[in-house]
């Protein structure tokens, strides 16, 4: 200072309630566009993410991992820098630049601590970095060294849950997410990814009690409600299954995602007037979301409804163009004549 100058720092008070607004599509969204324009306007050269007091935006990261102009050339527990593709950086990206897909686990040496367990702080640090970034096995690997260090850390366990969650590697995903909740049993929302995780194998009863023990510890979370209401939907008692979601509704009456997922399982069972009915639902409450459209299409077009299905794809690729399955499934769709 005053050569050179940080965008943002602690004292959000200086700067007003409009600027930190901005900052905070940047910094909670990602926003793309607002990124930019606040690049332009003050010629910024590069993004300097603090992550030693907790983990980044994951949004801010996978938007910035993504960009051709933005370069990765630090990461580890306290930072991540990235600089941007312009003659000034070049020297400092070619010989600092961080290739993710060649990233290697830095393991501290066990044999310094002996029987003392320590917290392996930085090891998750860079794991969540790694997973916001798209890499989850890398992440997998600073998860599985911190276990080295401390093998009674949840911690690491419940990011490794959630690697084999997404993947819907369901028993990979009920065994850490077993134990994390183990350390952590008062956690609604990691007990309500074990009860799924449950429900992935089949195991419906055991889900049922997990989805019951959530909505006895914290009645006033509607993920309790939501979760018994989607393991109803798999035992196909979907009038019990909607009354439920009426009371999730009642406490989060926006629940965009929720609504989409229980429409996924009704739709797996080839209920597809239920599934409409939550995707329905779910377009009542954002009516922007393409993959809503989208889902939309797949039902109509499973009931034959082939005009109104086409009519979905198109609203889901008039907000998301790049929607490549809509796209694709429209294509099948609509006859080509002429070009159209």
């Amino acid at each position: 200072y005053p050569d050179v100058m940080v965008y943002i720092d602690g004292r959000t008070e200086l700067r007003g309630s409009a600027f930190f607004e901005k900052y905070r599509k940047i910094w909670d969204e990602g926003d793309p566009k607002m990124f930019e324009q606040e690049v332009q306007r003050f010629k910024l050269t590069g993004a300097f993410i603090s992550t030693s007091m907790g983990p980044a935006s994951e949004k801010l990261l996978d938007m910035l991992v993504h960009r051709d102009d933005y370069k990765l050339i630090y990461l580890d527990y306290d930072a991540i820098i990235f600089l941007k593709d312009i003659p000034e950086n070049a020297d400092y990206i070619k010989k600092f630049y961080v290739d993710l897909s060649k990233w290697k686990t830095i393991k501290l040496d066990i044999r310094h601590f002996g029987p003392t367990l320590a917290s392996p702080y930085q090891n998750m640090a860079r794991a969540h970095s790694l997973i916001a970034m798209g890499y989850p096995d890398q992440a997998v690997g600073e998860a599985n060294a911190a276990l080295e260090i401390d093998p009674t850390y949840a911690v690491p366990y419940k990011l490794k849950g959630r690697v084999y969650f997404e993947r819907k590697d369901w028993e990979n995903a009920f065994r850490n997410y077993r134990i994390a909740l183990a350390s952590s049993p008062e956690d609604v929302r990691l007990r309500g990814r074990l009860a799924m995780s449950y429900l992935g194998m089949g195991e419906l009863g055991y889900a049922m009690k997990e989805a019951e023990k959530m909505i006895e510890r914290a009645p006033e979370d509607a993920q309790g409600y939501f979760v018994k209401a989607k393991v109803l939907v798999k035992m196909k008692e979907y009038n019990k299954a909607y009354d439920i979601v009426l009371q999730a509704l009642r406490i989060t009456p926006k629940s965009v995602n929720d609504m989409l997922e229980l429409g996924d399982l009704a739709f797996e069972d080839k209920a597809y007037s239920q599934a409409a009915r939550y995707y329905s639902e779910g377009l009542g409450m954002d009516p922007r979301r393409a993959i809503a459209h989208e889902k939309m299409g797949i039902i109509l077009h499973a009931q034959g409804k082939d005009a109104r299905a086409i009519l979905e794809y198109k609203k889901s690729l008039s907000i998301d163009p790049a929607n490549t399955s809509a796209r694709k499934a429209l294509a099948e769709l609509v006859p080509k004549r002429g070009g159209k």
